[in-house]
């Protein structure tokens, strides 16, 4: 597999095992510095001129595959013109036996990355005087950061200055919390005082009123005991009275038995004296 850049060239040489291709030998090489300007069908078929060139030893009286991904290396013999340096060229190429096949980049990115290879750039930079070039851009890059290193000063004495009012601010705004601190832990305080001074008087009335509930209870208690004394009282009252009216019961049903008995015998002798014949 072969590729060339604007400033280099990078070969593969692979060989087929029987289970696909694997890479034998690497090659890249700067491009000279009259390449450089070249077309890229002429630096494509430099690259393939060197490279065989380069592995000879291998591939001469062999048959032989080249892939490439610049489809106008095709077409070399069949040109109605061509140069004589593309005709050397040529004449060197058809000492190989080989046949030469179409090599889409994406399959050809080992060769692509080996004739890419950063310091091949060199080349680029002596040959075009890419050198001078690059000193006037710094230069004015170097002009532009001047304006800028300007404006950066200027917006760090800004930023200074806005640093300081604010830390000035920041100071006002300490002394005023400080101050409002004070003013509250004074609040604070007065208000623990005023509700020690409540707390100590409802504690005052809590025990009047325990007093109070003690006295109430002692005088409810007195009352109960006086109640159940009275009840007790008016208990043994009317038990008393009732062993009285059953004792007045019992004389009043005697009497009536004596009476009876009474009646008997003395209506039965008027009754048996009216009765019998005179």
């Amino acid at each position: 597999m072969t590729g060339a850049s604007q400033y280099g060239i990078g070969v593969v040489l692979q060989q087929d095992d029987g289970h696909g291709y694997r890479p034998v030998e690497f090659m890249s090489c700067r491009l000279p510095n009259e390449k450089v300007t070249a077309s890229t069908y002429e630096q494509e078929l430099y690259a393939l001129r060197e490279d065989l060139n380069h592995w000879r030893h291998y591939l001469l009286g062999r048959h032989f595959k080249v892939y490439s991904d610049h489809e106008t290396l095709r077409w070399l013999k069949t040109q109605a013109r061509i140069t004589p340096k593309l005709t050397r060229w040529a004449a060197e190429i058809d000492m190989f036996d080989f046949e030469l096949k179409p090599a889409k980049g994406k399959y050809n990115a080992v060769a692509d990355a080996l004739s890419h290879r950063s310091y091949f750039f060199g080349v680029i930079v002596t040959y075009l005087d890419l050198h001078s070039t690059r000193i006037a851009e710094l230069e004015k890059v170097l002009a532009k950061e001047k304006a800028l290193v300007q404006k950066l000063e200027q917006l760090r004495l800004q930023l200074e200055s806005r640093v300081s009012t604010l830390a000035t601010e920041l100071d006002q705004a300490l002394h005023a919390a400080k101050t409002a601190e004070q003013n509250l832990v004074a609040v604070k305080e007065h208000a623990e005082m005023e509700r020690n001074a409540h707390v100590s008087a409802l504690q005052a009335q809590s025990q009047q009123f325990q007093a109070k509930q003690r006295q109430l209870e002692g005088l409810l208690t007195a009352a109960q005991n006086e109640t159940s004394s009275a009840q007790q009282s008016l208990q043994e009252a009317l038990s008393e009275q009732e062993r009285r009216r059953i004792d007045a019961e019992r004389r009043v049903a005697a009497l009536e038995r004596a009476f009876c008995e009474w009646s008997r015998q003395h209506f039965g002798a008027l009754r048996t004296a009216f009765v019998s014949p005179m």
